[in-house]
């Protein structure tokens, strides 16, 4: 019985990770980037949805390029980097573009949101999702791009 409950107790998921809260979101956002073995430049975006922050940012993966979602939590005025899900490949090494990768985040707060991820070469590339066709945001430097419903 011991065992067991060692076992329960030891294996933690990611949503029940310990955050580090700080005064300032950019304090928050600093502090994230430096966990996610990033730069600052690497952020390719910070939406506002719902009432929720929602940062897409590019990270080196051992196979390529991949893109992460992490959002900032809010609670009694503080902030802090949250990331849920790990990144998803969207580039292989080889400059390989990956199918657009469909995936469904949650925040802090319980909030999920939907969100397409994937790269390309065509600046006016258009992608299917569950609401229809439409135009993702294109990095036009990289050609990463996401769209969140």
């Amino acid at each position: 019985m011991l065992i067991f409950l060692l076992l329960v107790v030891g294996c933690s998921d990611k949503n029940d990770q310990e955050l580090i809260w700080f005064d300032t979101p950019d304090d928050a956002i600093q502090y994230g980037v430096q966990q996610e073995g990033i730069t600052v430049s690497d952020i390719l975006a910070r939406e506002e949805r719902d009432g929720e922050s929602l940062i897409i940012y590019k990270i080196k993966l051992s196979e390529g390029t991949g893109l992460g979602v992490a959002s900032l939590a809010r609670e009694n005025g503080k902030y802090a980097w949250y990331r849920a899900d790990q990144p998803v490949l969207v580039q292989y090494s080889s400059t390989e573009n990956t199918p657009v990768i469909k995936i469904v985040i949650s925040t802090f707060t319980k909030k999920s949101f939907t969100i397409y991820l994937g790269s390309t070469k065509d600046p006016n590339k258009t992608i299917n999702t569950d609401k229809g066709t439409v135009s993702p945001t294109i990095n036009k430097n990289e050609g990463l791009l996401y769209y969140i419903e």
